[in-house]
């Protein structure tokens, strides 16, 4: 709850980088586990008859439990904590991109449960009407969490835009562009690009390397 309010205040009363912990590898793979084993009980204990119907049930839990409450909740709360309207297009000071993150997090999760899914659950449901219903439940999660994630990833681009076109709008002036300060920097060994210009240019090769790194995989 704490962090629930740290977050929603918005991105300049937190550290970006708590986003990382709003996902628990250890958690995720906890869930996965007792999901494992219910499905291995399920498969001794069931008649042949309810036997997918009863699987169904138990990756029904699984969605629920680790994709809505986990991983589509911890979206939501890394959501709320991100600026919106004037703060997301003129953000005062430079954004901190940590909170991409996340999505690293996400994807290795989700990877683990679609794994599951073609290990443990269906040898269960092949053949039965139930492999269609699950398929289709775990879609509309994945989908859910990739529409966040895609959010995520366009508040972190409009976060860098909005950073870039304030330091254009605060350090560029009229006379970076005259021949005579074009002479001077050449003069000087630089090149004819304003320091609001090259400004701009170091801060969007630091932030693909990050964005490199916290979408890796």
């Amino acid at each position: 709850r704490s962090m629930f309010s740290k977050l929603t205040m918005g991105m300049n009363t937190i550290d970006p980088g708590e986003a990382k912990i709003l996902l628990g590898e250890s958690v995720a793979t906890n869930i996965l586990q007792d999901t494992k084993t219910a499905l291995t009980r399920c498969k001794i204990l069931s008649l042949q008859q309810s036997r997918a119907e009863n699987a169904t049930q138990i990756f029904n839990v699984l969605l629920k439990k680790l994709g809505q409450q986990h991983i589509v909740y911890a979206l939501d709360i890394c959501l709320a904590g991100l600026p919106t309207g004037r703060d997301l297009d003129t953000p005062k000071s430079e954004p901190n991109l940590q909170f991409l993150s996340i999505i690293q997090e996400v994807n290795t999760i989700w990877h683990l449960a679609e794994k599951q899914f073609n290990d443990d659950l269906l040898p269960l449901i092949t053949s039965t009407p139930s492999h269609a219903r699950c398929l289709d439940l775990k879609n509309k999660v994945k989908y859910q969490m990739e529409s966040k994630c895609c959010e995520v990833i366009d508040r972190a681009i409009s976060l860098a835009i909005g950073w870039i076109r304030q330091t254009l709008k605060t350090k560029q002036r009229a006379a970076d562009f005259s021949d005579q300060n074009a002479e001077m920097a050449f003069g000087q060994g630089g090149g004819s690009a304003s320091r609001a210009s090259r400004d701009v240019c170091k801060y969007i090769s630091s932030t693909i390397e990050i964005i490199r790194d916290m979408l890796d995989g």
